[in-house]
């Protein structure tokens, strides 16, 4: 009984130390390079902030700019009869400049 507790032990152990560097390896290191990434910023020359909040508005904000995709100008996208009839523009003054007037 003993020589089996020790066996199943020594197993449990080994197979504890497999998963436990299993884990490491997909969470642990991914999370290293994102703190490594993140952390790269700080370096000389390169002048960001130290903090970690305008990083990841940075990355986010570039996220969204990248994956933005242009509106199509098809006419399932864009009907003709959901176009205005052709008239006079309403025109206002502009705060800014003299007597110019824009629709």
């Amino acid at each position: 009984v003993a020589i089996l507790c020790f066996v199943l032990g020594a197993v449990g152990l080994l197979l504890g130390g497999v998963v436990a560097l299993v884990v490491y390896l997909l969470v642990g290191v991914a999370l290293w390079l994102v703190i490594l990434y993140f952390e790269s910023w700080n370096w000389w020359g390169i002048g960001w902030v130290g903090n970690i909040y305008p990083k990841l508005l940075y990355i986010i904000y570039q996220q969204i700019l990248l994956s933005w995709m242009p509106g199509e100008t098809t006419p399932k996208f864009m009907p003709i009869d959901k176009l205005r009839p052709k008239g006079p523009l309403d025109k206002s003054d502009i705060d800014y400049a003299l007597a110019i007037q824009v629709p």
